[in-house]
Parts: structure tokens; sequence; C-alpha cells
């Protein structure tokens, strides 16, 4: 068998990224941030891969810590103690004195595009231009808006090859299958969702990092699988 770079997981390498999915054609509309990590007391209380609406207002404790990826402004930011988060679309305001912000860190997102679907006004269908990410080796898949039977999986390849595997979502966590392979950092591994039995038309192209060098922000491959047409 050749070698496609993947090699089996020891228990000990055993991290994770993750991938936030939505499947609701609303989801970039109303949702301006993710949160990435959380600790401590907020008000309401969110938790990992929590969607930050346009107008969210969240109060933090003193013991409060708030890592999110807003998607319009590309960075990664962190508050912590006593304050309140305000969040709109195009930007973000904090009362607390702890803040950190890490620029050019986009959220950005795979598009599920129906391959039976036609732009409106062309005649001929064209393939998208593969969409670029950088994740970590291996991925927890999370789908916030889990629908039950809709037959969603993502297909990883490399270098054009056949599929490598296809990953099946169970629901609103699906464990990346780390007893048996894991991504090889420095490699580029193709992504392609399959939704209700259809192919993609729109791929994503993955380079993948160690952990060490990886943002918070790297570890969410955000994929939306609204059935639209090729841009």
């Amino acid at each position: 068998m050749r070698n496609l770079a993947i090699h089996r997981l020891l228990p000990h390498t055993v991290k994770s990224i993750i991938i936030s999915i939505w499947i609701s054609s609303s989801v970039q509309a109303t949702n301006v941030a993710m949160v990435l990590d959380v600790k401590g007391e907020t008000l309401p209380q969110v938790q990992i891969c929590s969607q930050f609406s346009k107008g969210s207002q969240i109060k933090l404790k003193a013991n409060a810590l708030i890592t999110f990826n807003h998607y319009r402004k590309c960075e990664e930011i962190t508050v912590s103690g006593a304050g309140e988060l305000l969040l709109t679309e195009r930007a973000y305001a904090f009362s607390g004195t702890d803040m950190e912000v890490k620029p050019f860190i986009c959220q950005d997102t795979l598009d599920y595009v129906d391959p039976d679907m036609e732009p409106a006004g062309l005649a001929t269908r064209s393939v998208p231009k593969p969409i670029k990410f950088t994740t970590t080796p291996q991925p927890l898949i999370v789908t916030p808006r889990y629908i039950s039977g809709a037959n969603t999986k993502i297909a990883i390849t490399l270098n054009d090859s056949p599929d490598i595997f296809i990953i099946p979502i169970t629901g609103s966590q699906t464990k990346w299958p780390s007893d048996e392979y894991t991504l090889v950092p420095g490699e580029k591994y193709q992504i392609t969702v399959i939704h209700g039995g259809s192919r993609s038309k729109k791929s994503g192209e993955m380079t993948v990092v160690s952990e060490e060098n990886a943002a918070l922000t790297n570890r969410f491959l955000v994929l939306n699988f609204e059935r639209t047409a090729a841009p």
C-alpha cells in the first residue's frame, strides 16, 4: 500500500482541532463570532463553539475568560476578568481592562456547493477554486446545528488520490478516528463535503501544522452545508 502520509496515532499524541459545521442558510448572516475557549463564570453561560449573534452581550465574572474569533474583523480575541462583552457584525467592545488581540487570523468557511445547481445567469458550470485552511492534525468535528439523518460526511484526500478516509457526521460532536489515522504536519490535504449523497462542487485545501505552531483558531475548520449553487 502506498504511503499517503498517514500514520497510526499513539494515545499520548492525541490532540484536537475542532471542525465546526453549520447546516443553516441564516448562520453567516446572524452569527458574528465563535467561542474558541472559555473558563470561569459568564452570564449567559457559554461553551466552546458557542455562536455569538449580532448584538450579543456577555457578562464575565472576575474568574472568567473567553477567547473568540470575530469573523468580520479576522481577529482572535481573549478577554478576561470582570466586565461586559458586546459584539456587533463589524466590531466588539469589552468594558474590562484585560484584552489580548491577535490580528490577521481569519475563521474562514468552506461552503457545500450543490453540484446539481447552477449560478443564476450562467449557461456553463464552473469549478470554484478551493478555499485554503490551516489546521492541526486531529480534528474533533462539532456540528452546532446537527440534523439527525442528514447523511453528511467529510472526505479527506491527498494529492488528488482516492479518498484516504470518509468521516460520517454522527451528532453534534463527532470524534476524528484518532485511533486509526492522523494528518501529518507539512502535508496539504483536500477536504470535500458529502451531503445527502452528493459530493460538493467546492473543496478545501488543508495545510497541516503542528500543535505548537497553531493559533487556537486553526483548530476550528468551519464548514457551511447550505445547499447553494457555485458563485
